[in-house]
C-alpha cells in the first residue's frame, strides 16, 4: 500500500530553545510544511496570509530537527526571522511597607573644651532638644560658649539656633514645616535662612522609591542564557532570559560616570560580553516624579549670634525640578 502524499501532525515545537506548545504541521515527501498562521504565532516575522504554507526546511537560516518517535520538532532561526516579544528583567521592586511611629522626647548634646596658654580656655556645648509623635517632630537647637581671656574672667553666651515644627505625610510625600528653615535652592544658587513656612516634596519618605530614572541595557539572545550585570566591577544582578530580546532594568549605585558589563552566557557554554558606559546623577528625576519646594517667611539675620533676630520684609521663594516628558 502506498504510503500518503501528506501527513498532517501536531507537533511539540522548541524555538531557540524555548517551548512553544503544540502546533499543525503537514509532512511532505519526509519534510515538514507549516502555515504562515502557524509561523506567526511561533514567532516568525509575518510573511503571507495564513491558508499559504511554507517548507521549514527552505526559510533561510532555519535548522530542523524532527524527532518522529517523540514527535518532537526543534526549530534554531535567526534572531532577525523572528518577532518576539522583549522580556524585561532586573531588580525587584520592594513593596511599600507601612510606617510605624512612637511619641518621645530626645536630647542630643556635644561637648567641646580647649585649654590654651595662660589662663586662655574655652568650653561649648551644642544641643538639640527634640520631641516626636505619629507623624509630627518638634526640634529646637542651642548653642552655648564660655570663654576666658589672658586678663579675663570668664564670659557666657548662649544664642539659640533653629527651632522647628514639622509634619510629613509620606503616601504623597511631602513635609510641611514651620519655624526656622532653609529656603529650596537651585544647584547655581544657594539657600537662604528664613523664618515662616515651607511646605516641599520629601523623597526621604518613601526609601523603597526609585527616584531616578532606571538604567536600562537591551540586548537579544539566540538560545536561553544567562545574564549578569557588573556595574564598576561588581555584579549587581543575576538572572535567565528566555531567546528573543531583552530589556534589563537596574537600580543604579553610581553617582556620575561608570562602566557597565553584560555578560550573557547560552545554553551551549558560549559566553557574549558587552561593555556599556552610563553616567547618573543625584538631581534626575524618574519619569513622572516632580521635585519642589515653597517657603513663605521673613529673612534670619545675625545667625549664630542673635536668637531672635528676622528681617522685617516678607520673603517668597520657590523651585521645582520635573523629569522630562520625552523619557516617558
Amino acid at each position: 500500500r502506498p504510503a500518503p502524499a501528506e501527513v498532517e501532525l501536531v507537533l511539540e515545537v522548541t524555538l531557540n530553545g524555548t517551548a512553544r506548545g503544540l502546533h499543525p504541521f503537514v509532512q511532505r515527501r519526509g519534510e515538514l510544511w507549516a502555515g504562515a498562521a502557524v509561523l506567526r504565532e511561533l514567532g516568525f516575522a509575518p510573511s503571507g496570509s495564513g491558508a499559504e504554507r511554507q517548507r521549514l526546511g527552505a526559510l533561510p537560516g532555519v535548522k530542523v530537527e524532527y524527532d518522529a518517535a517523540r514527535q518532537r520538532v526543534a526549530l534554531t532561526a535567526p534572531l532577525a526571522m523572528l518577532q518576539l516579544s522583549t522580556t524585561v528583567v532586573g531588580a525587584p521592586e520592594v513593596s511599600a511597607q507601612p510606617a510605624s511611629a512612637a511619641t518621645g522626647v530626645l536630647l542630643n548634646y556635644d561637648l567641646y573644651g580647649a585649654q590654651g596658654q595662660g589662663r586662655t580656655g574655652s568650653m561649648s556645648a551644642f544641643t538639640e532638644l527634640r520631641a516626636f509623635s505619629d507623624d509630627m517632630v518638634f526640634s529646637t537647637t542651642g548653642l552655648m560658649q564660655r570663654t576666658r581671656g589672658e586678663t579675663d574672667d570668664w564670659r557666657d553666651q548662649s544664642v539659640r539656633l533653629d527651632s522647628t515644627w514639622s509634619r510629613s505625610f509620606p503616601d504623597q510625600m511631602l513635609t510641611v514645616r514651620v519655624g526656622d528653615t532653609l529656603t529650596g535652592a537651585l544647584p547655581w544658587t544657594r539657600a537662604t535662612r528664613i523664618g515662616g513656612i515651607q511646605l516641599s516634596t520629601n523623597f526621604g519618605l518613601q526609601p523603597y522609591r526609585q527616584t531616578a530614572p532606571p538604567t536600562a541595557f537591551f540586548g537579544s539572545a539566540t538560545l536561553p542564557s544567562d545574564v549578569e550585570l557588573y556595574v564598576n566591577g561588581i555584579r549587581e544582578f543575576s538572572g535567565q532570559v528566555p531567546s528573543g530580546p531583552f530589556q534589563l532594568n537596574t537600580l543604579p549605585r553610581i553617582n556620575s560616570a561608570g562602566n557597565a558589563q553584560v555578560v550573557l552566557t547560552d545554553s551551549l557554554g558560549r559566553a557574549t560580553t558587552l561593555n556599556f558606559s552610563l553616567y547618573e546623577a543625584g538631581r534626575l528625576l524618574a519619569p513622572g516624579l516632580t521635585d519642589w519646594t515653597v517657603d513663605l517667611g521673613a529673612v534670619r539675620q545675625n545667625y549664630g549670634l542673635s536668637s531672635f533676630d528676622y528681617g522685617s520684609e516678607p520673603v517668597l521663594t520657590g523651585t521645582m525640578f520635573a523629569a522630562d516628558p520625552a523619557s516617558r
